[in-house]
């Protein structure tokens, strides 16, 4: 190669990318997971894409108009190509599709020109002659290293960051910075919060009261502070919200559900006022693990979202068999909780031998991997014969913190949520 020749590059790629995020800007999201702005070429689109992620996370709306005063405002507008350039980009666009094609196009050039670098820096450093022969390989290795985390991992792995990271997590804790959503208080004992990086599954058989107990310890969780972004996979998303109405008005979900709201105008203005303020983001057109990711991220950079949950995991769209489906749901959920930095709530049925009486095994359907993934497992079961209203929620697996136990709980009369049938002093049945 001449040692004129430019370095690796691909600014027709750079040019789609970030046509497609002008026109979609969720492709940011889809980009951002594969590169940053130092990984373009041409410093006009460094900018471009540097300027297209801030008004994505300010939750601005990003269209020309905004990025270019974007650009205006921190001085970069002439640098970035001007608005004639920009203008000439958003026209190119075709579709986003490929995005993710292009962003792996243009991160395998700039790990190129970086290596290019690397090696370069590495042949002067030989020429000029190398006093301990030893050390420094062991420098070049590690550099090497370095260069191969950069194509596969954002989170660094050595003890040193780790211990870093976590006294930042510490000091945030303890300085507010860091809200720690307390869980329900029948949990409390057992379980502190959700706390970030953790999946909880929650069990049960058909017809156990399985999202109305989700619905319930989401209402207590916002309650709390949380910001909640729930993926539902059987109810509407009215119907998702009806039923959080019912639980903080105390009223009966079937008067919303025919509108015989007459008698509760007050309480329900109350829990919409309540609800309004905590503002839980909630999708029922959502079926594959990618997409509930995708959300996720964006939700996170753009509302703050701290829980996400899933009711039930088993409605996600089958890819070839519903076990294949689970397994990969159960990767793709615990591998997201900690990239994102979130707790993750999946609502799950069981199968039949879990659900005989007594039975000790943790057996989500279609798949033993979802047990295996999960931090926390809890497990309802209904009362039988006069007894309807009662509901056992056992904690059958607590990574995080050890204690198991089984809790009394009853629907309250409306059957809108669950309340704890014991007060805070009574003991556990184990």
């Amino acid at each position: 190669m001449s040692m004129n020749a430019l370095p690796p590059q691909a600014i027709e790629a750079e040019q789609a990318l970030l046509a497609s995020a002008l026109a979609e800007p969720d492709t940011l999201l889809v980009a951002s997971d594969i590169l940053g702005a130092e990984d373009f070429y041409r410093e006009p689109h460094k900018l471009i894409f540097s300027a297209l992620l801030d008004l994505h996370q300010l939750g601005d709306t990003i269209d020309l108009v905004t990025l270019c005063e974007r650009l205006q405002n921190i001085g970069a507008l002439d640098k970035a190509g001007g608005s004639d350039y920009i203008s000439e980009l958003a026209a190119g666009h075709v579709t986003s599709a490929n995005t993710k094609f292009h962003a792996n196009i243009i991160k395998k050039k700039s790990l190129l020109r970086q290596t290019g670098t690397w090696a370069a820096s590495v042949m002067e450093q030989s020429r000029n002659g190398i006093e301990n022969v030893g050390e420094w390989l062991g420098k070049i290795e590690s550099e090497l290293v370095d260069l191969s985390l950069a194509s596969r991992s954002k989170h660094s792995p050595l003890a040193g960051d780790i211990i870093s990271s976590l006294r930042q997590y510490w000091n945030n804790s303890l300085t507010g910075q860091v809200k720690n959503i307390p869980a329900p208080a029948f949990l409390e004992a057992q379980i502190p919060g959700f706390y970030p990086k953790h999946l909880w599954m929650v069990g049960g058989y058909t017809g156990k009261g399985k999202s109305i107990f989700l619905n319930q310890i989401l209402c207590d969780a916002m309650s709390a502070g949380a910001k909640i972004l729930l993926f539902s996979l059987e109810d509407s998303r009215e119907e998702k919200m009806m039923r959080m109405i019912a639980a903080l008005a105390n009223i009966p979900y079937k008067a919303l559900m025919t509108g015989k709201i007459s008698n509760f105008k007050d309480d329900i203005r109350s829990a919409e006022k309540a609800l309004t303020k905590w503002n839980p983001i909630i999708y029922d057109d959502i079926r594959t693990v990618d997409d509930i990711r995708l959300k996720s991220k964006k939700h996170k950079i753009k509302d703050g979202i701290n829980i996400v949950a899933i009711d039930y995991v088993q409605n996600l769209a089958i890819k070839n068999t519903l076990y294949e489906t689970m397994v990969d749901a159960a990767v793709k959920l615990d591998a997201m909780v900690k990239e994102l930095e979130i707790t993750c709530i999946g609502v799950s049925q069981i199968d039949n031998e879990s659900a005989k009486k007594d039975s000790g095994l943790i057996g989500l359907k279609g798949a033993g991997e979802l047990a295996a993934a999960a931090a926390i497992v809890l497990w309802l079961t209904r009362g039988g014969k006069g007894k309807e209203r009662h509901i056992d929620c056992t904690i059958k697996k607590n990574r995080p913190f050890g204690e198991t136990g089984k809790k009394e709980l009853i629907f309250n009369e409306l059957w809108n949520g669950v309340r704890r049938r014991y007060n805070a002093n009574d003991e556990d049945d184990e």
